[in-house]
């Protein structure tokens, strides 16, 4: 039994190993449902705020899309005033080269037609100068047999 102090030693330690080891095991269990717990309460924070992050960021698309539908909105409509705008400057032009076109017709004459005017105007004034000279002549010719006459 010299060896019997020995084998209660042991079987202290192994006993005392064996409760450390389920302690240990035990403690580590509960540190196991610790983690769990305080990772399932994060996890759920932070989808919580991944959520509220989603949905600030879905509002904020959301106002970028109504932005831009309206701002595309104003743009055609602006783009419809400028074609308006336009429409009506064009139309404007056009009158007022159509009343120029009428003032030039009724002002202004044709170079062939003025032409052909101071032709027949020159031929006019030749006849009326050969008229006029006929009857100057027949009218001295008719004052000589007169004065032929009366002498």
């Amino acid at each position: 039994m010299e060896n019997a102090g020995l084998y209660v030693a042991i079987a202290a330690l192994l006993l005392n190993t064996i409760g450390t080891v389920v302690g240990v095991t035990r403690a580590l269990g509960k540190m196991e449902v610790s983690l769990r717990e305080a990772i399932t309460t994060e996890r759920k924070e932070i989808d919580s705020a991944l959520g509220a992050i989603r949905r600030d960021f879905d509002d904020k698309v959301d106002e970028i899309e109504r932005r831009f539908g309206e701002t595309a909105a104003s743009l055609r409509e602006a783009l419809r005033l400028s074609e308006k705008a336009a429409t009506d400057q064009v139309a404007k032009l056009l009158a007022d080269m159509n009343s120029f076109a009428m003032w030039s017709r009724d002002h202004f004459v044709r170079r062939d037609g003025f032409y052909k005017v101071r032709d027949d105007l020159q031929a006019d004034m030749k006849a009326l100068g050969k008229q006029i000279t006929d009857g100057l002549s027949s009218m001295e010719s008719k004052i000589d047999a007169i004065r032929d006459r009366g002498s």
